[in-house]
């Protein structure tokens, strides 16, 4: 008679040798020396983004989506956002030593 369920025990004792390897794998804090200091002040100057009243309702739930407004991709508003955005991003990507 064969044992038919030796996968299944090979599997059970493999989870828990995975969840060690993952736990002996997580992220080591970074040298100091190699972390980019980027300045608060440049990382909370966002463009403001207006929110507007717009509530969906999907199957009896009720959805609040704020930012509609920026779906119209032909909209002089949402490409104004976009550039600043674009301005605020390249300012910031400028600012790194390390990017060149």
């Amino acid at each position: 008679m064969r044992f038919r369920s030796i996968p299944s025990l090979a599997l059970c004792c493999a989870v828990p040798l995975m969840s060690q390897v993952a736990c002996t794998q997580r992220a080591v804090a970074p040298d100091p020396e190699q972390v980019i200091q980027t300045p608060v002040k440049t990382m909370t100057a966002y463009p403001p983004a207006r929110t507007v009243t717009q509530i969906d309702e999907y199957h009896g739930t009720r959805i609040a989506d704020p930012y509609r407004w920026l779906e119209d991709i032909d909209s002089r508003e949402t490409a104004d956002w976009v550039a600043a955005e674009n301005e605020l991003t390249a300012r910031h990507l400028a600012a790194i030593p390390q990017r060149a």
